[in-house]
This record gives C-alpha cells, structure tokens and sequence, in this order.
C-alpha cells in the first residue's frame, strides 16, 4: 500500500499540522516511518492476522500510543493535510481521471491476456502505481478498475477471435448448437437431441476402457478437426485464459450459448473445441496403451494356460503304460 494507506495509520494522530521548511530540511518529518513502513507492504503484511494488531505494530514502529487510532478523523482538512505531507515527502502525486483510463487500459492489454485471478489483477495494479509514483486508489476504485479492465479485455479478446475464425468454422461452429424443426410425425424429436448430441459428446470423458471407446473417441477427435479452427486461433493469450474460457464453455447449455452474443458464443465455442481436441489427442494415447496393455495380459494368461494345459497332457502320456 501507498500514501492512501498511510492515510489510515494511528500514528497519523501525532503528525504536526505545520513546520518550517528549515526543521524540515534538518530531519524527516514523522511521516518519513510510518510512509516507509508502508511503502515497503503496507500495514497489511505487519505481523498478525487482525486489524488491533497491524495498528499496534505500526504504533511500536512510530512510537506512540496505539489507543490514539481510535481518536483519528477520517475525514476533514487534518487527513487532507498528512496525505499530503506523505505524498510530498515520497514524491507521490493524487491520481487523475486520466490515469484512471491508462491504468485500466493497461490492465486490459498487459495483464488480462496472462492472468485470470482478480487477486493478481490488484497486485499489478498497484505496482503500476508504485512504478508512476502515483497514489493507488481505494479498494473500491480497485476492484472498479480490475472490473472494467477484464470487461475491456474480454471485447477485445472476442472480437480478435470473431475475426481470426473463417466462414466455414463460424459456420461449424454454431450447428454444435443449431436445433432443427421438429418433425410433425415425431422423428423432430429425435432430431433434436442428434443435433445436440455431439456438444454432450465433446464434453463428456471418455467411457470404459474397449476398443468401441477407442473408436469413438477417434470419431470425435475427427469432428472437432472437421471444424476447422486456425492453427494460431488463440495466439497472444495464455493457457490460462483458454481455460477458463473452456471450464466456463462446459457449464453452459445450448440456449446459454445461443443467448450469448455471437463473439462472446464463438469465443466459448472455439475455446472448448480447442482444449478438448488436445485432450482427446492426450486420451487417445493414454486409451491405446491401455488396450495393448490389457491385450498383453491377457494373452499372457492364454499362453500361460495353454501352457499348463500341454504339459499336463505330456506328462499324463509320459505315465500311461505302454499300449495304453
């Protein structure tokens, strides 16, 4: 945390209101510990999980009275006044709308393509801030500010994908989750669930272990190539964001999808189609060596029995008598 933080400390209580600019010079104000103590983590990282004791660490730090917190004006010129003394001191400027706009630009470009937890969104953000010796907003402003970014990165991420995607895969892609007409003599229905089938299909696992599920799942592994997504669909973004464009992909219905506007709907679509094709490749080979394992074993037993079974059979006409 920044000097908004050390807005908020108890040893604030004890800060002179004026100075003169020669006593200034001769030595730091009081400011100078607790802002230090801040800039390094903020009372958040003091030793001790509750609030009592982040404020009796900082009071020990600045040595005055942690009872003194509770008698502190949030509001009014005094906490108008240290906050300006802190930023001054540490060169820190008040932020603008406009760095508003380039702090959430920047998240949308720099951090939302690589990172998916809101939690890591805030700690970039106020490293940003360090970096711009700017003041870091309220909590409020933050989870604000992380909101609008991912909102601004998910426009942009779909539109990029809406447009990287051909004709003939945008077109594969939504019969996943066309409905046809149904049938007056009832075969409509039938119809119905085929048309959706294949979306279950592609998310559901793999079934036990035969060679019929091997089968099936090389037939499904080929539809999803049939769809003909680019081969660079998805550059730029990390693994993460695909996934958690895909885990979201799989708790959705048809009519979720259908709903949803048609970047947003081909992005999921896409991103599903996308991390299961690898996973079927991966489930493939995992199937294959399991089968040829299974039929190893088996075989083994065959020839163990036959095995058995032969030289019981020698060893019984070893024994016969002769002419028997």
């Amino acid at each position: 945390m920044f000097p908004h933080a050390a807005s908020q400390s108890s040893s604030i209580a004890e800060l002179p209101r004026s100075r003169s600019s020669a006593a200034e010079a001769a030595r730091p104000p009081r400011t100078y510990h607790i802002a230090t103590f801040l800039r390094a983590g903020g009372p958040l990282s003091a030793p001790g999980g509750r609030a009592e004791d982040r404020v009796d660490y900082v009071a020990g730090q600045v040595k005055v009275d942690a009872a003194l917190f509770a008698e502190y004006r949030w509001s009014g010129s005094t906490i108008e006044y240290h906050r300006a003394q802190i930023r001054r001191f540490h060169g820190f400027r008040e932020p603008t709308v406009a760095d508003e706009d380039k702090l959430t630009f920047w998240l949308a470009d720099k951090i939302c393509p690589v990172e998916t937890s809101r939690e890591r969104l805030r700690a970039a953000l106020l490293a940003r801030c360090r970096e711009e010796r700017t003041e870091p907003p309220t909590p409020k402003q933050i989870e604000r500010l992380a909101g609008a970014a991912e909102a601004l990165f998910e426009r942009e991420f779909t539109a990029t994908m809406r447009r990287r995607l051909p004709v003939s895969a945008v077109v594969a892609l939504e019969d996943l989750i066309a409905v046809p007409d149904p049938d007056p003599e009832g075969e409509g229905e039938a119809g119905g669930a085929g048309a959706r089938s294949f979306l279950q299909e592609l998310k559901e696992d793999p079934g036990p272990l035969q060679l019929e599920t091997l089968l099936a799942e090389i037939v499904k592994l080929e539809r999803v190539k049939a769809i003909g997504l680019p081969e660079g669909l998805f550059e730029g973004v990390s693994e993460k964001v695909v996934e958690v464009w895909r885990a979201r992909a799989m708790r959705m219905y048809p009519s979720d999808f259908a709903a949803a506007p048609e970047p947003i709907r081909l992005t999921l679509l896409a991103a599903l189609c996308w991390v299961r094709k690898a996973e079927m490749i991966d489930g493939l080979v995992e199937l294959l060596i399991q089968l040829v394992h299974k039929i190893s074993v088996r075989a083994e037993k065959v020839v163990s029995s036959a095995s058995r079974t032969s030289c019981a059979f020698w060893w019984r006409c070893a024994k016969a008598p002769p002419g028997a």
